[in-house]
């Protein structure tokens, strides 16, 4: 649950694409998964120094970041309940019907305002 360098770690892959930057320099993305590793999302973000709003374990709210936001933006992200974190869609194989399976899930409204609180100039 941390970026190692080989041989120690295991090999974890994530492709992400910025869908918007906002310009307070936050960004919405989407993230696929070339592999499965626990918090992947949260550690490669974090290590790449754009933590997830809300993430408590990983990310980080610091004073320098949230003074460079609007007061209403960094009350926002202050008093965002859990992580910036949404699985749009999940698809693998079934284990004995060998038959691709997909699900997704419509953005949730808490994210939908955040969002909408980000674009606000």
């Amino acid at each position: 649950m941390a970026v190692v360098q080989p041989p120690k770690g295991r090999s974890a892959i994530t492709r992400y694409r910025t869908e918007r930057a906002f310009s307070s320099g936050e960004s919405l993305l989407e993230c696929r998964l070339g592999t499965g590793r626990t918090h992947q999302i949260r550690v490669h973000m974090t290590y790449l120094g754009h933590p997830l709003i809300g993430d408590r374990t990983y990310g980080r709210n610091t004073n320098a970041r949230l003074k460079r936001l609007s007061a209403k933006k960094a009350e926002t992200i202050q008093l965002f309940s859990r992580q910036a974190l949404h699985a749009q869609l999940l698809g693998f194989v079934h284990p004995t019907r060998h038959v691709p399976l997909r699900f997704k899930s419509a953005l949730p409204h808490d994210m939908i305002a955040l969002i909408e609180t980000m674009e606000d100039v």
